[in-house]
């Protein structure tokens, strides 16, 4: 059972826009960290301690500087997989603007 379930940029929405301030979050632990900072006062506890996603704890801040610098690595997967995961890039996009 939870309030809401959102992606990364609606959790850290839904906490700025509450006015409470206790929230368990059931997400990568790493997403604590943000919440904490961007809302203070208010205190984020972890559904688990064993929440990690290892495969983002593989991307490194000097990994995306040369990603970017160089234009390599890029990602393929199946068509079927790439227009419905396009569209909720896109969307995310048009709710940062």
């Amino acid at each position: 059972m939870a309030d809401a379930a959102l992606s990364t940029s609606g959790m850290m929405r839904f906490a700025a826009e509450s006015d409470a301030t206790e929230f368990i979050v059931g997400t990568e632990v790493g997403l604590l960290h943000p919440l904490a900072s961007k809302n203070p006062g208010k205190t984020f506890y972890p559904a688990s301690e064993k929440m990690l996603c290892l495969d983002m704890k593989k991307i490194t801040p000097p990994d995306i500087l040369t990603c970017l610098e160089t234009m390599s690595g890029q990602v393929k997967v199946p068509e079927e997989i790439r227009v419905p995961a396009l569209a909720a890039v896109d969307r995310m996009i048009a709710l940062s603007r």
